[in-house]
């Protein structure tokens, strides 16, 4: 007697098709189905009809983007099995926010609100007379009073923050969890944000003492005989009473007496490569200003990668691999990193391309590493000390959980919110640097 497989259906109430009720509970009483639960619509193929019954595809029906004739037909069983898959969403690699936290004066918050600005001051170049004679034994020399202040800036506070919101049903019915991945994008989306923020601060034309932003320096390519690249600031009125000494028949602006550096360039992209020589003028340049370094007697530059592999290649015994070549200090070879050289502290990141001076984040942006000059294999990376940026937080940027104002309570936001401003302080103690980076 031939055998006869019983009839999954026999003896139960018919259910109709494509519905809640139908789709809700598979044969064995379970809930769910995988990827095919669809009567709500959530899953890969929307919502199921009889048309698309796994058991009757019709011919042309496609499946995961092939026919049914090319994954087997009805009755062999390779139609109700789908592919499987990770329910695991990993992240990509977030790059670490960098610009904030090398802003070296901060302002004390007082009655700043969003749109206000907050005034900076600093006393002037001038301070008392040089008390250089004697004093008399019975002359009671004459009090003076103390200078004015003669300087101060602007720093604007505006409030930025973005939110999000997920369903009811895909926190339900999605396979991965969506509570830490909405947790994690607002998160990353305020990281960028304040970087952005702070790095359109940076960039500006304007802002610090004397409204012009942060000093600009070209670094040319070699020429001729030359074993080594030059760098030039380019012109741009930064004159500082404090520093600014007659030379001759001209004015030096607080400049080294010697070096490309106290030359004026236009404002063309640097042709050449950053190596062991800028280095030692920039850090000069910083030193004939008076700009003071870091608390470990360092100045601070972000290069790009290419920059760096650039600088670990020159092999002049004042580059910078001959003094790596020694035991104790080759680990910086081994690593591959450039680490501390001529008084500079290399940071390097491929975030640290930067921008054309003035150009500003564009609003479209979503990742700044993204980001580049205008002129292609360039970078305008930085060098500064600590009084190169300044900062005024009213309200740190932080978390909200946004309230759920839909009739139903399916809804659920996240976002964040933050007021501050950034500005450049001293345009001294900051420099762009336009470079080749191959």
């Amino acid at each position: 007697m031939a055998y006869t497989p019983p009839n999954p259906d026999l003896g139960k109430a018919a259910r109709p098709s494509g519905t809640t009720a139908a789709q809700s509970l598979n044969d064995n009483q379970h809930a769910g189905g995988g990827p095919d639960l669809t009567a709500s619509g959530v899953g890969p193929k929307g919502a199921v009809t009889a048309a698309d019954s796994p058991f009757a595809y019709p011919s042309n029906f496609q499946k995961n983007g092939a026919t049914a004739a090319a994954v087997g037909k009805a009755g062999d069983g390779s139609l109700v099995i789908e592919q499987t898959f990770d329910k695991i969403i990993r992240w990509r690699n977030r790059l670490e926010p960098m610009y904030r936290q090398f802003a070296g004066v901060r302002a004390i918050r007082e009655t700043a609100f969003p749109g206000t600005k907050v005034a900076l001051f600093r006393t002037g170049v001038n301070g008392l007379n040089l008390a250089t004679t004697p004093l008399s034994e019975y002359a009671d020399p004459d009090a003076v009073r103390l200078p004015g202040l003669e300087e101060s800036m602007d720093v604007t506070v505006d409030e930025y923050g973005n939110s999000t919101v997920v369903t009811q049903r895909v926190k339900r019915f999605s396979w991965q969890d969506i509570n830490p991945m909405q947790i994690e994008y607002v998160g990353r989306n305020l990281r960028e944000t304040v970087d952005a923020i702070y790095m359109n601060a940076i960039y500006s034309s304007t802002g610090g003492w004397g409204n012009k932003g942060a000093r600009q320096a070209v670094v040319k390519a070699k020429t001729g005989t030359g074993t080594h690249s030059t760098i030039e600031l380019t012109a741009g009125g930064y004159n500082d009473p404090m520093f600014d000494v007659t030379v001759g028949t001209g004015t030096r602006y607080g400049l080294l007496e010697t070096g490309k550096l106290g030359g004026a360039a236009a404002g063309a992209a640097g042709d050449g490569m950053i190596d062991d020589y800028v280095i030692r003028q920039i850090v000069g340049h910083f030193r004939s200003l008076g700009v003071a370094p870091f608390a470990d007697g360092l100045y601070n530059a972000l290069i790009t990668p290419d920059q760096s592999i650039a600088l670990r290649e020159t092999t002049n015994l004042a580059g910078w691999r001959y003094p790596h070549l020694e035991e104790n200090a080759n680990g910086n070879i081994w690593r591959g990193t450039t680490g501390v050289f001529e008084g500079v502290r290399f940071i390097e990141g491929p975030q640290f391309y930067g921008i054309e001076k003035g150009a500003g984040v564009p609003a479209t942006t979503k990742n700044i590493i993204n980001l580049r000059p205008a002129t292609a294999d360039t970078a305008n990376v930085l060098f500064f000390g600590p009084e190169g940026i300044a900062d005024v937080v009213v309200e740190e940027p932080h978390t909200v959980v946004t309230p759920t104002n839909d009739k139903f309570g399916r809804l659920f936001g996240l976002g964040w919110i933050g007021c501050l401003g950034a500005t450049v302080y001293d345009p001294n103690a900051i420099l762009l640097v336009s470079a080749k980076t191959r």
